[in-house]
């Protein structure tokens, strides 16, 4: 901790007082999060890498921060040095669940604001950062018993419509020019009631793709926290992109655990449970059985 605190005073230019735990804190990486207080009473919220892979993700997250500037649907950027990243400290928000009135249409907003917005001149394609996670319902085709053990749907079902779904696959497109988030879920929203903002974390996916991604992969997981149904936050939804997304989820989640994300399965089971049927309501399929 003082090696840390020594590297968070370096970035924020004032002395660090203490760093404590944040008492639940989300996050399915084992990034470590923790709350440092400044000299000046003030406090920021400090997430640092812990191995190869989460230093990955941190310098991607340092780029799209100093890359996108300052903006309203991103928290505070107050700096990195590589491996410790300093933002504001968001935990006066509210991080839903429970989605209370309003919220679900505050961000549907703050994501077509987003989307709007410009992505960084060297943004990956969502294609090219989608690869191998969004067309593999034939790899779920060629070994289905993980998938049929999750009792989800029948062998009979599942065969009955895999030429469907497989069309429908085949037929979907990341393609865009806006920017996209990519990992768009609650754990990754905070609403602040004061001055309206809805603010997006974990940039370490960021995009460029189709402008109503990010507002798909929302969808589901509201309904999973017990808000309202996919369709209610996207009318007009593309059945070929909830296809993909199904498919995604089809395939990891029967997958062992992470060890260092064991929660990461349970979530997906989670998803994958609303994502089937409405990808089946928007193919016109018979209901899973």
């Amino acid at each position: 901790m003082d090696e840390l605190a020594a590297r968070v005073s370096a970035i924020v230019g004032q002395r660090v007082v203490s760093i404590e735990d944040i008492p639940g804190a989300g996050g399915y990486t084992p990034a470590l999060r923790r709350i440092a207080t400044l000299a000046d009473g003030s406090t920021v919220f400090v997430k640092a890498a812990v191995n190869d892979l989460t230093a990955g993700w941190l310098r991607v997250e340092q780029h799209s921060y100093e890359s996108l500037g300052p903006q309203p649907f991103l928290p505070r950027y107050l700096g990195c040095d590589g491996t410790v990243l300093v933002l504001e400290d968001l935990r006066h928000g509210h991080w839903p669940p429970p989605w209370r009135d309003g919220d679900v249409g505050r961000v549907v907003d703050g994501l077509a604001a987003l989307a709007a917005h410009s992505p960084p001149a060297d943004a990956v394609d969502l294609v090219t950062a989608a690869h191998g996670m969004l067309h593999v319902w034939s790899a779920v085709a060629e070994s289905p018993d993980g998938f049929l053990s999750l009792g989800l749907c029948s062998r009979q079902w599942f065969d009955r419509a895999l030429d469907t779904i497989l069309a429908a696959e085949a037929a979907g497109t990341l393609d865009g020019a806006a920017l996209v988030h990519f990992d768009v879920r609650s754990d990754n929203l905070c609403l602040l009631d004061g001055d309206g903002r809805v603010v997006v974390v974990d940039w370490n996916g960021t995009s460029r793709g189709r402008d109503d991604f990010d507002l798909h992969c929302l969808a589901q997981s509201v309904h999973a926290e017990g808000g309202p149904p996919p369709e209610a936050l996207v009318p007009d939804a593309d059945p070929s992109l909830v296809t993909m997304l199904t498919g995604y989820f089809a395939c990891n989640a029967p997958k062992p655990r992470i060890p260092d994300a064991p929660r990461v399965r349970d979530i997906q089971l989670a998803q994958l449970r609303v994502c089937l049927p409405w990808m089946t309501r928007l193919l016109g399929l018979s209901p899973p059985s």
